[in-house]
This record gives C-alpha cells, structure tokens and sequence, in this order.
C-alpha cells in the first residue's frame, strides 16, 4: 500500500491534506516536527512525503537535505510546502497534486521536489550551497576520516608548516578545522613558554569547536605537530547544521564528553602518580583513542618524544629513560616518531599501582 508522510507542526493543515480525495488511497502518517518526521521517514519508508518548510525545531529544507544524505530515505520524494494557515487544503488542490501525484506513482530518482504553496504569501525558498550540503555528509559520516576528498569541497585547505601555529588562545574563533593529514596539538603556554599539551588531533578529527559551541575565545593555542592540510569550516555553517540536526549535536556532546573524562583521568595523574605510571597512563590514552574499535596484539603509535613529554607534564630526557625501561622489559618497542605497544596489561598495571 502505498504511504504518505506528513511532516508539520500545523494539526489543521495537516489533517486537511489528509482528507484530500485525491490521496484517499494512501496510508497516511503524520510527525509534528522535522526530527520526528525524518525518524517515521526511515521506519516506515513512505511512497513520498510533504514536509511543511517551517518547523517547531527545525525547517522543511533543513529536513529535505538531511533525508537526501541517508541511504534508506535519499530516493523518498519530498515535496516542500508552506502549510500556513487552517484552510491549507484548498489552497494547494489546485497546483500542487498535479504534481504530487504523478511524483508519487512514478517515483523518480531524484530527491526533492520543492514547489511552494503559500497561502499568504509568495517567498523563495533558502537552498544550501553545495558546499553546505558536503559539510553535511561529512559531519553525518561515523567515519568522517574515510570521506574522499572529492565530497570535500566547496570549502578551503590550508597547509601548515611543522610548529606554525593555526589560532592562538584568546582569539575569536570564526572557523571549526578538520585534519585532512597530519597531526595537529591543542597546546597551553606556560610563564616561560613552556608547552602542556592538551591534546593531539590526528587524520579525520574535529578540533577549535568547544570555543564556538561555548561562543567564547579559543581556550587553547593550536600548531602543527608536523607537515599537516587542515579542512576551514565556517563557524556559521558548522552551527546551522549542528542545531539542525541532533545526532550530529549527540555527536560533539559525545566528543566534549570524551575531552572532559581523558582531561580529568591526565589530571589525576599529574597530581599522584610518579613519571613512570604517567607514561603508561599517556599511551593507553593514546591507545584508546587512536585504536579504540581494533583489536590488534600490538598498537603502534606515532608521536615524538617532546610531545608525549607535553602530554604529561614531564622532561623529554625522563620520558626517555622511562621509555628505555619499558622497551628493556619487553612492554614497548621504539623507533624514530613512533612506539610500539607490546604488552597492554602490563601498561595497566603499572598505571594503577605506581
């Protein structure tokens, strides 16, 4: 049987396009907001949808783009209307299912048929740019670090030199960043112009966003770690889609909560445990970070020893000697930018009880 889903926060509207004798064949469905209307969109599979473009949270365009992006609804025929008012079915009979219908009996290929009826007045619907439209697949995409670059255009790269800096603490920030290569650190300044590192920000990882999501400064000073492409995301791009669309919110508040709890961990540590349980405690954070979902006997992880040194809070030559210790008891191996982790347990056990 054939099926219509109807997205608007407007009852009336939507029950008189219900009683439309045109559509008296169709099981009709119903979501009184855009969130609501694109999860019906992918458990109930309609034959086509009309989405109201203004929403309770947020607008029909906004809906049509996001249900274009996910392969079970990407090829659902969506038709864009303004349902204002209580009499909203005499006012789209007449134009609007000469179209509806024949789009829903053939199903076409493409996505969305945006045809406006405004009964109280004509305005042109806002279209995201095509660059828009890639942001919004690349922040869909569990896996943004596997996005081509072909689907990542329409916004600037830029190349940083090894230890270039790409905003300092305190500057407004007008830009979230994406690696494309390279490593990237998050780093504080102390006094002297001695480095704490925050974090290191690897292929495919967002970083700048906690100073725009906060609407403040940029807590921190981000550089190079080594010869990097970093993706320029507009600040007020990567906001529109952020509250357009909850999983993606879900996604950075599961980020920010991700920063909170390996902060809080690297404090701790800081505070009561010797350099040696420090160094373990940085690798498996390290580990679980950049090897979370593998399961490998070994984990190799690529990062300098003044950086792991910045990590945790320590001097490059007791990083060392500690790291020698390791490699002598066979629970790490090192070479040149990199250290290979041999025994995880044993890193665990030296975490927890030195």
């Amino acid at each position: 049987m054939n099926k219509l889903l109807v997205i608007t926060g407007n009852v009336s509207a939507g029950e008189g396009v219900k009683k439309l004798p045109q559509l008296s064949g169709y099981e009709t469905h119903f979501a009184t907001s855009g969130m609501q209307g694109i999860e019906l969109a992918k458990t109930e599979n309609p034959t086509f949808i009309i989405c109201d473009t203004i929403l309770p949270d947020i607008d029909g365009y906004c809906v049509s783009t996001m249900l274009s992006k996910n392969g079970p609804t990407e090829n659902i025929p969506v038709l864009l209307l303004k349902l204002s008012g209580g009499a909203a079915s005499s006012g789209i009979t007449k134009d609007v299912l000469e179209v509806l219908i024949p789009v829903a009996n053939s199903m076409p290929s493409i996505h969305s048929l945006t045809k406006t009826a405004n009964l109280q007045n004509n305005t042109a619907p806002p279209e995201y740019s095509p660059s828009m439209n890639n942001l919004l697949q690349l922040l869909s995409s569990p896996n943004p670090e596997k996005i081509s670059n072909d689907s990542l255009t329409g916004y600037r790269t830029r190349s940083f030199n090894k230890r270039e800096n790409i905003y300092y603490e305190g500057d407004e920030p007008n830009m979230v960043y994406l690696v494309k290569k390279g490593k990237i650190k998050t780093v504080k300044l102390g006094p002297e112009g001695k480095e704490f590192i925050i974090d290191i920000h690897e292929k495919g990882e967002f970083f700048g966003y906690i100073a725009v999501l906060e609407n403040s400064t940029y807590p921190d000073t981000a550089v190079a770690a080594e010869e990097s492409e970093v993706l320029l995301i507009p600040k007020d791009d990567f906001l529109l889609l952020i509250n357009s669309d909850q999983q993606l919110g879900r996604h950075f508040i599961k980020l920010l909560a991700n920063d909170i709890s390996d902060i809080e961990e690297r404090l701790m540590t800081l505070a009561f445990n010797s350099v040696r349980a420090r160094v373990a405690g940085a690798l498996l954070q390290l580990k679980k970070k950049h090897h979370n979902k593998k399961e490998y006997t070994t984990y190799t992880l690529h990062v300098s020893r003044d950086d792991l040194a910045g990590l945790i809070g320590t001097t490059t030559e007791s990083l060392i000697r500690t790291l020698t210790d390791f490699k002598h008891e066979n629970i790490v191996d090192t070479d040149i930018g990199e250290i290979k982790i041999l025994d995880i347990k044993a890193l665990e056990k030296i975490r927890r009880l030195s």
